[in-house]
């Protein structure tokens, strides 16, 4: 893959490809998680408030809207990737 991208960012040459995957998976993995568990805690923060359980999606997309599409695109193929991972 040489020369070619993955994603939105150049991608390494085939030698070093496999590692740099690796690490991508790890980070999105992580910015993932911290992301489930803070939109956790507005889900119950609202259902506390007495709101209805759908304003949390509304939030969800209010916080998508402040990402940039590098964040967008890395947040959504690791979601796919995770459900995906359920799966098997």
């Amino acid at each position: 893959m040489a020369d070619d991208r993955v994603g939105l960012e150049p991608a390494p040459d085939d030698k070093n490809l496999v590692v740099w995957l690796k690490e991508k998976l790890d980070r999105n993995e992580k910015e993932f998680n911290k992301i489930i568990e803070d939109f956790h805690e507005v889900i119950n923060y609202g259902i506390e408030k007495g709101e209805p359980y759908e304003f949390g999606y509304a939030r969800l997309l209010n916080f998508c809207a402040t990402l940039n599409q590098k964040q967008i695109v890395e947040l959504l193929a690791y979601s796919i990737w995770y459900i995906r991972e359920l799966d098997s």
